[in-house]
C-alpha cells in the first residue's frame, strides 16, 4: 500500500483508501453463489471489529498529507435498512475524528452507493471535511451486458443506448420464457435511457450535496468492454459532459480490467495499447 501511495504521489495523483471487502461484508454477496452472507449489519462484534480495523489502518496512514490522501469508509454498503448504515457511520466517524479531525472522509449512500440513497445519509453536522460519493452504472443492462457476475448474465443479445436498453423482440428471442430470474431482472432495469435520464438519476445526490454544502464524487462508472463500441463511446461522452456540467469529480472504473482504459492480455499478463478514444473523452 505504501508503494502504491508513493507511486501516486510521484505522478501528482491523489489517493482514496477504502475498505473494499470485509469478512463480514461483501457488496455482491447477494448475487454470487457460495458467497458468505453479510453479517456486518446485525453483529455488534463485527461492527466493533470493523471500527478497530479502521483505527489500526489509520495508525499507519495518518502520516500521509491530508491534501493527498482521503479515506472512504466502506465500498458499496448493502444494509437492509439505511439507518443501520447511518449507525455504523456514526461509530466509524467518531473513531476517525478522534485522531484526525480534518482528514477528508468519503461517505457513500446505502445499496451500492446509488445516488437515490444519498439524501438518506446521516453524519456529524458541521463536519465540512466530508465528500459524498456515488456509483453510477446506469443503464445497467447496457454497461454490464454479458458480464458474468450479474444476475441477468443469461441474456446474451444486443442492447441499445440511447433508448430502451433491450427491446421486447430481443427479450423474446434471447431469453428462455421459463427463465424467470433473467426475465425479472430485465424487467427491473429495462428503461429508456439518454443523457437527461442519467441526469435525473443523479439529481438526488446533486441536490443533497448542494443543500449540505459538500462536494460530490462519482467513484465508479463505466462500461464493460464487450458491448458495442459506439454505445460505449456514447455513454462515456454523456457521462463526462454531465460531470462537467454539475461539477462532479469522478473516476472511471477501471484501469486494466474488464472496464479498462488500458487493454490487457489476461492470459499472458501483458499490458497492451491504451484506449486513446476513451482516454481522450475522459481528459479533454
Amino acid at each position: 500500500m505504501d508503494s502504491c501511495v508513493n507511486w501516486a504521489f510521484k505522478h501528482n495523483m491523489r489517493v482514496i483508501i477504502d475498505f473494499h471487502i470485509l469478512r463480514s461484508h461483501y457488496f455482491n454477496a447477494v448475487n454470487e453463489k457460495g458467497a458468505t452472507p453479510n453479517t456486518l449489519w446485525a453483529d455488534t462484534n463485527a461492527q466493533n471489529k470493523f471500527v478497530a480495523l479502521w483505527k489500526d489502518l489509520q495508525s499507519t496512514i495518518k502520516k500521509y498529507p491530508e491534501d493527498k490522501v482521503a479515506y472512504e469508509l466502506l465500498n458499496e454498503p448493502v444494509a437492509p435498512n439505511p439507518e443501520m448504515w447511518n449507525d455504523l457511520i456514526a461509530k466509524l466517524m467518531k473513531a476517525i475524528r478522534a485522531v484526525e479531525p480534518t482528514r477528508i472522509v468519503l461517505i457513500g449512500g446505502n445499496m451500492w452507493q446509488t445516488p437515490a440513497n444519498i439524501p438518506l445519509l446521516k453524519f456529524p453536522i458541521g463536519d465540512t471535511n466530508i465528500i459524498l460519493t456515488m456509483h453510477v452504472y446506469s443503464p445497467l443492462l447496457v454497461t454490464h451486458n454479458k458480464a458474468s457476475w450479474t444476475p441477468f448474465k443469461a441474456y446474451q443479445g444486443p442492447v441499445s443506448y440511447p433508448g430502451l436498453s433491450i427491446s421486447d423482440e430481443d427479450i423474446a428471442k434471447y431469453v428462455d420464457k421459463n427463465d424467470s430470474l433473467t426475465l425479472n431482472q430485465i424487467k427491473k432495469f429495462n428503461k429508456v435511457f439518454n443523457r437527461q435520464a442519467l441526469i435525473d438519476e443523479m439529481m438526488p445526490a446533486i441536490i443533497s450535496a448542494k443543500e449540505r454544502g459538500l462536494k460530490l464524487y462519482c467513484g465508479e462508472w463505466g462500461c464493460y468492454k464487450e458491448i458495442s463500441r459506439d454505445i460505449r463511446l456514447a455513454i462515456y461522452k454523456d457521462m463526462v459532459s454531465i460531470f462537467k456540467e454539475y461539477n462532479i469529480a469522478n473516476a472511471a472504473w477501471d484501469y486494466k480490467g474488464s472496464f479498462g482504459i488500458v487493454n490487457y492480455d489476461f492470459t499472458k499478463f501483458v499490458t497492451l495499447k491504451p484506449d486513446t478514444q476513451i482516454i481522450n473523452i475522459l481528459v479533454k
